[in-house]
């Protein structure tokens, strides 16, 4: 256990950490940390960009447990022991710590976009908040045509996370989005629990287009799906921003969260569902991947393990 977690028998350690939290709770701010870009010419077709973001901050401020900051490094470490194929062994990884305000970011991701252009991308959190500051920038720093692009974010989760408080926090995010981006952008939200939900955050937002399919209703998807291409949610050309909180899928593979469930989505069910958007050639823009926290996961790193997999497959 020492050699696996240092940091929680090192007192010093701990001291240092809480004292950076109350540092970085005044201003809500940690300078991001962009690595050398690869030029596009280094990379061939079967290639994704990988950005991991390990800040956990935001779970904490929502009440939740420390620990999704190190999700990220988890996740690489189960995906490298996978075997590969077709060149995606050679993924590029960008590590960023992101700022709530996502200045920094955004100008960071200028410059990627201006040598990368739509590559399809990976996001690694931490905790759901930093979702935000991650899809702000895709959506602002795209060329000035691209920015009249109409966006649907696909939430699986069993939280809205349309929570109304003025903090940013990993309970709020998608609220934020549909404040700032308003009818550009449409929200399905996928797995929802009603029982661990307040009446509040089931509501309709005022300000964007939000379709809710509850856990109980999951049995049904493709028709719900056919239900959202009849209404023009989706079409050929409505970019997708794939969302999965990790506390949606079935609590033997998920153990690892901040907020477990008794019940929740299966393996197959997720798989099923990334399918059926490859197989309706929908144009999935980027993958994040959110809310697993290793401290809690099972001495095997069985959710490393799950989440690795997945991302192998999409």
């Amino acid at each position: 256990m020492r050699q696996l977690f240092p940091f929680l028998i090192s007192k010093q350690s701990e001291n240092d950490y809480w004292s950076k939290l109350e540092e970085n709770r005044s201003r809500w701010k940690i300078k991001s940390q962009w690595k050398t870009i690869l030029d596009v010419k280094d990379l061939n077709p079967s290639q994704r960009i990988m950005f991991s973001s390990p800040y956990d901050q935001g779970v904490m401020e929502n009440g939740g447990k420390w620990g999704s900051r190190f999700a990220p490094k988890s996740i690489a470490s189960a995906l490298k022991n996978l075997h590969f194929s077709q060149g995606r062994k050679n993924d590029v990884w960008q590590n960023l710590e992101l700022s709530h305000d996502a200045s920094e970011f955004k100008e960071g991701y200028v410059k990627f976009h201006s040598k990368f252009g739509d590559r399809p991308l990976i996001h690694l959190g931490g905790g759901h908040d930093t979702l935000y500051p991650f899809f702000q920038s895709l959506l602002n720093s795209t060329t000035e045509s691209s920015q009249n692009q109409n966006w649907l974010l696909i939430n699986i989760d069993s939280h809205t996370d349309t929570r109304i408080d003025t903090q940013p926090h990993s309970g709020n995010p998608i609220s934020r989005l549909a404040k700032e981006f308003e009818s550009r952008l449409k929200i399905w939200q996928i797995g929802i629990h009603p029982e661990t939900n307040s009446v509040e955050t089931l509501k309709s937002i005022p300000t964007t287009q939000q379709k809710i399919t509850y856990f109980s209703q999951c049995k049904e998807m493709v028709r719900e799906f056919e239900s959202l291409v009849a209404e023009g949610w989706i079409t050929s050309d409505t970019n997708i921003f794939l969302s999965l909180d990790f506390d949606a899928l079935e609590p033997q593979y998920a153990q690892g969260v901040s907020a477990i469930n008794g019940r929740g989505l299966s393996l197959e069910f997720v798989y099923s569902f990334y399918k059926l958007l490859v197989e309706r050639k929908c144009l999935i823009r980027a993958v994040g991947f959110y809310e697993y926290n290793p401290l809690y996961d099972h001495i095997s790193g069985l959710g490393a393990k799950v989440l690795a997999q997945l991302i192998l497959h999409t």
